[in-house]
């Protein structure tokens, strides 16, 4: 998530770890990066593999681990609640339109919803050269 949108999302099948998400740094989220930009993390060990951080300060971006069990930091996990909600009222019996659902509610995230949980999360954060 980036002031600009939901940027850089994916679906995985099953669980995310190491591998998989350092797959994901390099080639998904590594693109859209931009020097200044801070990533923010929660401490699943997925996200503390090996080259991950060197990846992303290569890039002239900060790596922030939150403490542990704080989500009210994240403000990911308001926009993975919207996410959820939004699926839960449809009824999918394929993969594919489940997919497309998340899709869908990804584009439904607006840019006072992104605006909305930075400063919820992080009262007082500079959000964007866009506000």
């Amino acid at each position: 998530m980036q002031c600009s949108g939901a940027t850089a999302p994916l679906v995985v099948e099953g669980s995310v770890n190491g591998v998989v998400f350092e797959w994901y740094v390099r080639e998904v989220l590594g693109p859209t990066l931009t020097p200044g930009q801070v990533v923010v993390l929660d401490n699943l060990s997925a996200h503390h593999r090996e080259g991950v951080r060197t990846f992303i300060e290569e890039r002239g971006c900060t790596l922030l681990f939150l403490p542990p069990y704080s989500p009210d930091f994240n403000p990911i996990e308001m926009m993975f609640s919207k996410l959820k909600a939004w699926i839960r009222a449809g009824e999918f019996r394929e993969v594919e339109t489940l997919i497309q659902a998340i899709w869908d509610g990804l584009a439904a995230v607006s840019l006072r919803d992104i605006f909305g949980w930075i400063t919820h999360a992080h009262p007082g954060a500079f959000l964007c050269q866009m506000l």
